[in-house]
Formats: structure tokens, sequence, C-alpha cells
């Protein structure tokens, strides 16, 4: 069923859905970044707290009823899970959103996005249960209203709003109760009534670190592949788990994803393939934009993606680790997103710190240039003990990595 603006369909009447996709998909031109959002909404039209904005580094809602992922489909840039049954009485809307992310920066709009489309499906089926194409809709805005899944005399519905912004995320954000701290990051965002705390914007530099959470300052190395360490508990609990992946070059530190070959750039990214006890695997890495979550499934967070190449203590991913009894095993890789495959330059270097344990040191010692993506370390469960190892692999990419660890995913082309 295609809709025009402003029609609604019931989407509890068309069949008994227990879990609704809403798949989102869009081409871009001149190097335009979409990001995908949701605002879940109680009567007065306002978020109650942190945790009811949904995007990028806040991707699951309430334990997952409402998830936020990379698609595998290569015509869907983003997908939400809706799992509406579950949604508690006191929500009555959440408004599905688009932004341009540098707008201000590089003169950017919607007129630069074509093809964007919103279509409903239940989970498993490849039949749309309807479809909103808004290419009608899109101009000058930069912020982007696309449509809102909502409750009227207890059935769930959804609306084709296309409602457009010119002022961006930081528009929509005041609309629905969220505030945008303008000293940080404009993908740094704190509500009214807290605030987000896992941003690498605002981690200052590893001493800060070590500082705040009071983590043990012994080093232990693991020189070569294969060398492993058990990770120190306190009252049962590994508490939180920072892992940190940082390079340098000569005598000057630079930024993780500086220039290492004179003036070609290079960026260079931290991800993590990981495999939960309940079956669960997943891919956690900016690229495809899915950032995890530590509070919930999988408890990993990436801190965001520097695109700046300014970040002089690299990139951080959060494992919590009071959850340890419901993970697995979490694959650490590097791969460089953009520019030569020239790791021997590099220096590469992945910390891995403890609130109550030494911080464990892995270099990257035994580089192959020419190779992509490096599997660097592997963290597994053994006996509710995290037992970390340096595997330091190269491989061409991903999917290469991928088989070697037999993970089994589906891999497709993916971006920032």
């Amino acid at each position: 069923m295609f809709l025009k603006k402003g029609q609604k369909i019931d989407l509890d009447k068309l069949s008994n859905i227990e879990e609704l996709d809403m798949e989102i998909g869009w081409k871009n031109f001149q190097n335009v970044e979409v990001d995908i959002s949701a605002f879940v909404l109680e009567g007065n039209n306002k978020v109650k707290n942190d945790d009811d904005f949904i995007f990028y580094n806040n991707s699951r809602w309430d334990k997952g009823i409402i998830q936020l992922k990379e698609s595998n489909d290569i015509n869907v840039n983003s997908t939400f899970k809706f799992f509406l049954k579950k949604i508690p009485n006191n929500i009555s809307k959440i408004a599905i959103t688009a932004t341009i992310y540098e707008y201000k920066s590089k003169n950017q709009n919607f007129s630069s996005v074509k093809n964007m489309f919103i279509r409903g499906r239940e989970k498993g089926s490849n039949t749309d249960i309807f479809r909103f194409d808004l290419d009608d809709f899109l101009s000058l805005e930069t912020g982007l209203i696309i449509g809102e899944v909502y409750k009227y005399n207890g059935y769930w519905k959804f609306n084709a709003v296309a409602s457009g912004y010119t002022g961006g995320l930081d528009a929509l954000c005041k609309d629905f109760g969220v505030t945008v701290d303008e000293n940080i990051n404009s993908k740094t965002l704190s509500t009214q009534s807290g605030k987000l705390k896992e941003d690498m914007s605002k981690i200052a530099n590893i001493s800060n670190i070590n500082e705040k959470n009071n983590i043990n300052l012994s080093k232990i190395e693991l020189k070569k592949k294969g060398d492993k360490i058990d990770l120190t508990k306190k009252n049962n609990s590994l508490g939180k788990v920072i892992v940190n992946l940082n390079w340098t070059r000569g005598e000057k530190k630079t930024g993780f994803f500086g220039s290492i070959l004179g003036n070609n750039g290079i960026d260079l990214d931290l991800g993590c393939m990981y495999e939960l006890k309940n079956g669960e695997k997943g891919v956690i890495q900016a690229l495809g934009g899915n950032l995890g979550n530590y509070n919930y499934s999988p408890y990993i967070n990436l801190l965001g993606d520097d695109r700046t190449g300014d970040s002089k203590e690299g990139e951080f991913l959060w494992i919590n680790g009071d959850k340890i009894n419901e993970v697995k095993r979490i694959l650490i890789y590097s791969f460089i997103y953009e520019g030569v495959s020239n790791w021997s330059q590099a220096d590469g270097i992945i910390r891995v710190l403890q609130l109550n344990g030494p911080e464990v040191v892995i270099k990257l010692s035994e580089p192959r240039n020419g190779f992509g993506m490096c599997g660097a370390v592997l963290i597994e469960n053994v006996n509710n003990e995290f037992i970390v190892e340096k595997i330091e692999d190269y491989y061409k990419g991903h999917e290469e990595l991928d088989k070697k660890y037999g993970f089994g995913f589906r891999w497709v082309a993916g971006k920032k």
C-alpha cells in the first residue's frame, strides 16, 4: 500500500503483528550524511528522559522494545524494529526523523538526497505493509519528521508526515524536549532531565579516565601472538572495561585518524564482532552506524567516530563487565576505512583498562602492509572470566576476518 502525505494506516488491524520493521532508504549526492533517529514521546509530545531519544549511540530503547539497526539490504540504510505490543501505555507516539549531520559547516540540505522512502514489513517478510516515498517533500530542509507511529483508541497506527525543519537536529530536539549541548560535538546530546554520559568528546584523555574511574595504573603488555591474561574481578564483577585504540607517528603523537603518509590521509577505525550466550551476534563499528549499547544488549558501546582526525586519544569501546554472564566472545579489530594500508607506520596500540585491574597493552607489532583489516584482540568468556588474548592477524576485509572466526555474517558495502 502506497501512502500519500498525511495518510494514516492502522497497523494493528492489518494483521496480528508481533514485530514490525520500519525500513528507511535513500540515495545521497555531494557526500551528504543523513542521520536517522527517533523520539519516544508521552502525551505532552515530549521525551520523558534521556533514554527516550534513540540514535546511533543509544540504539535500543527499553530493553530492545524499539531498536535502531544497520540493514543488510543494499537498498535500505537503517531499520527500526518495533515490538508494538510491548510498548508501555504511557507512550503515545514515536516520531521517526532524519537530519543532515553537517548542514551548517557544509551548507547542505535534503535537496541533495534522492529516492528516500520508509516502508513497513512484518519480521521475515518481503512484502510491504505500506510504503511512503518522500522525494516530493525534500528541499531546503535540514531536519525531517519522516513519519509517526502513534496510538489512537488503543490501536497503533502510522502517519506519513514528511514535515521539514530548517534547524536540523537542534530544531527537532527543541520541539521534543531534548537539548543539544552547544559546547561539544553536535552529535553529543543531553535531555532536559539529565545526560547522555557515554560520549567520546567528553573524554579529554586517558589520564582523565584513569583518575575518574580509579583505574589501576600498573601495566601488563601482551607481546606475542597468543599471549593471554585474565581480567580482574572485584566482588564477582568486572565493572566497566574500556578498550582504547590509538596510534603514534615518530616523536609526535597525533590524532587517531591523522595523516601517516605525508599529506595522504588515513581513516583507521575501531570495531568488534560479538556473540552472546543466547546466540545473538552482531557487529559494532562507526561504518554503518551501529555503535551498540552499554546498558542493554549487547552491553558494548563504541563512543562515536572521530570524523575530523583531531582526537589525540583515539577511539573508545566500553564493555559492561557486570553483564559478563551474558557475553560469549568479543573480537576487537581495527580497519583502514580510507588511505593506504600501511600498518607499519601507524604504530597501533590497543589498551584494555579496568576499574580494578592493571592496564593491558597490546601493540600491533607485526604489521602486514597491504591488508586493510587487523583482527587484534579476542576476549572470551571462560567460566565467567574474561580472557584477553593478542591475536594480531591481518586480512583483506571484514568478510575474511569473519570467516576465520566463524561468526557467519552476511556482508554488504557500508558507509559512514
